[in-house]
């Protein structure tokens, strides 16, 4: 037996209803990536600035006069990086 008209149009009602809910959902998915990759973004920025202040810090520190035990101890920065970041290129 052949569906009526009413169901026909209710199936297809369904399938539409069901198809705008699957296009909402992949809506929200694309911004949800978005935003995470805009964080991401802005984290990547935020590191990059920290890390240039962090090396200013390290630049001055050493132009100073401080200690280069002293600065590595709390910077973290190995003689080497130390010796980059004054310029002179030897190990400090």
């Amino acid at each position: 037996m052949f569906p009526s008209h009413k169901e026909v149009r209710r199936q297809a009602e369904r399938e539409t209803e069901r198809a705008e809910r699957e296009t909402e959902r992949a809506e929200r998915e694309t911004e949800r990536a978005e935003q995470a990759e805009r964080r991401a973004e802005q984290e990547a920025r935020l590191r990059e600035r920290a890390e240039r202040q962090f090396t200013e810090t390290a630049r001055n520190m050493l132009s100073n006069g401080l200690e280069t035990a002293l600065i590595m101890k709390y910077t973290g920065l190995s003689a080497d990086e130390l010796a980059a970041l004054s310029g002179t290129g030897a190990r400090v």
